[in-house]
C-alpha cells in the first residue's frame, strides 16, 4: 500500500492536555510521539475501526464517520480523517 501523508495533523483539546502532561523523558511520551510521526507520514498506518465499534462519545462529540487506532504499548491512540476544503486532516 502506498503511503498517504495527510496535509495536516491536529490534536483534540483532550489529547493536547494528555500529551502536554506526559513526562518528556518517559516511555509513553516517546511512544505517542512516534505514533504522531507515523500518522504524519501515512494516515492509513492505523487499523480501521468498524463503524459498529465507534465509541458513542466520539460520534456524539465529534460527529466522526471514520476511526483508526494505533496500539501504543498497553494504550491506544485513536484518530479520524476529515476534509478541510481540499485538504486531508488527521485529528487525534
Amino acid at each position: 500500500m502506498a503511503k498517504k501523508a495527510p496535509d495536516e495533523v491536529r490534536a483534540s483539546k483532550e489529547f493536547n492536555a494528555y500529551y502536554a502532561g506526559l513526562n518528556r523523558n518517559g516511555e509513553a511520551y516517546r511512544r505517542m510521539t512516534a505514533c504522531i510521526e507515523s500518522i504524519k507520514e501515512n494516515w492509513q498506518v492505523g487499523d480501521k475501526v468498524g463503524r459498529d465499534k465507534f465509541p458513542d462519545y466520539y460520534v456524539e462529540k465529534y460527529g466522526i464517520n471514520n476511526l483508526y487506532r494505533l496500539q501504543v504499548g498497553d494504550c491506544r491512540l485513536a484518530y479520524t480523517i476529515v476534509a478541510d476544503g481540499c485538504r486531508l486532516v488527521a485529528v487525534i
